[in-house]
């Protein structure tokens, strides 16, 4: 609508916001990991993303260590956020390529989580550990594929661009 000879007024009803976070994995040889969700690019969350030699010297904000298995090109991965009702989540991952021997995508199979600390046992078919369905909620949403970004490449990668610069990036 106009306002006033030559002013056009928009009128915004419903409004977008680009939200851009990450979801961080390292991997150990020893099968265990750290994981963090930022919305920080890879140079800046790089700094943090490391194992503490002892729980004393403690978990840097936002970071939490979980355990993980592979069975062929199947990774899966277990985390338990503390708090004062502990969440469990768990998430098959299928380890693939964009082209031949490049192993540079993890595709999310399934994500659950669980909200209360209860006894589980390990079922050595499944590879994890069996849980009270009735107490697993599965997630839908968020199941984007992940991508890798070698060491020696986190100071370049695209992925450091500023919003305003990066046009997309499609994880393929």
């Amino acid at each position: 609508p106009r306002r006033g000879p030559g002013i056009v007024h928009w009128d915004v009803k419903n409004p977008v916001h680009l939200v851009r976070y990450f979801r961080y994995y390292r991997f150990y040889p020893d099968s265990t990991f750290v994981y963090k969700t930022s919305p920080h690019p890879p140079e800046e969350v790089i700094q943090v993303m490391y194992m503490p030699k002892t729980k004393a010297r403690g978990a840097r904000v936002g970071v939490y260590s979980g355990s993980y298995h592979m069975e062929g090109n199947k990774v899966h991965v277990s985390i338990i956020y503390p708090g004062k009702n502990p969440t469990e989540i768990r998430t098959r991952l299928l380890l693939r390529s964009t082209c031949p021997g490049a192993y540079n995508r993890l595709n999310i199979e399934s994500l659950t989580s669980s909200y209360e600390e209860r006894s589980t046992t390990y079922d050595p078919h499944e590879g994890v550990r069996v849980q009270d369905e009735a107490r697993v909620q599965t997630h839908r949403t968020g199941l984007n594929p992940y991508i890798f970004v070698p060491f020696e490449e986190i100071r370049t990668t695209p992925l450091n661009l500023p919003i305003d610069q990066m046009d997309y990036f499609v994880p393929g």
